[in-house]
């Protein structure tokens, strides 16, 4: 009686990879052109990167290797060093794009009238949705001209440092100690 051989190791591509994972996808203009076009509308990158197909870490790494393609002397990048510079180039400018027509948005919205007539027919919702959504977007893509932190330094005497120790030299933890002491056993006496 004879037996069938089956052969376990090479299992079809579908049969292996049900999800399509493994290889990550190749930069193709097509897909740059997805990420790009997402990326003017506002849409955060890492969906960009999703809506194109592609995990947003293979993104992260185009863009890494994209800077660091700009260090090299040109001679010395290779085909695809050239092409993640160039990815980078686009997708900054998209970037730049969108905080540009943030900006605009908050021009007309704060300006003391608009030629626009779009925005001077828009409703109070949508001016103010328009306004919050390029505020938020500008404080968050564009954020060294736009924070909204502030920095809060204390100096001591002739800007040099705080000076923490005690008139008479005694150590600022056992004085704290000491006054929290003090502190619970007023405490315990009140009960």
């Amino acid at each position: 009686m004879a037996t069938s051989k089956t052969n376990t190791g090479s299992r079809s591509k579908s049969a292996r990879n049900p999800q399509g994972a493994g290889r990550k996808p190749s930069l193709t203009i097509e897909i740059q052109e997805l990420i790009l076009v997402n990326l003017r509308i506002g849409i955060e990158w890492k969906r960009c990167a999703r809506l194109a197909g592609v995990h947003p870490d293979t993104v992260k790494n185009w863009k890494a290797r994209g800077m660091s393609a700009r260090e090299k002397i040109p001679s010395k990048r290779d085909a695809f060093d050239n092409k993640c510079l160039q990815f980078l180039s686009a997708y900054e400018m998209a970037g730049d794009e969108w905080v540009r027509r943030c900006e605009v948005v908050l021009a007309f919205a704060m300006g003391p009238g608009s030629g626009m007539a779009r925005w001077s027919v828009a409703s109070d919702a949508d001016k103010d949705r328009a306004e919050r959504t390029a505020k938020f977007k500008l404080t968050h893509q564009a954020s060294d001209e736009y924070s909204t932190k502030t920095n809060t330094e204390l100096t001591g005497k002739d800007c040099g440092p705080v000076d923490v120790s005690i008139a008479n030299g005694e150590d600022v933890f056992k004085v704290l100690l000491e006054a929290i002491a003090i502190d619970e056993a007023s405490e315990d006496g009140d009960r």
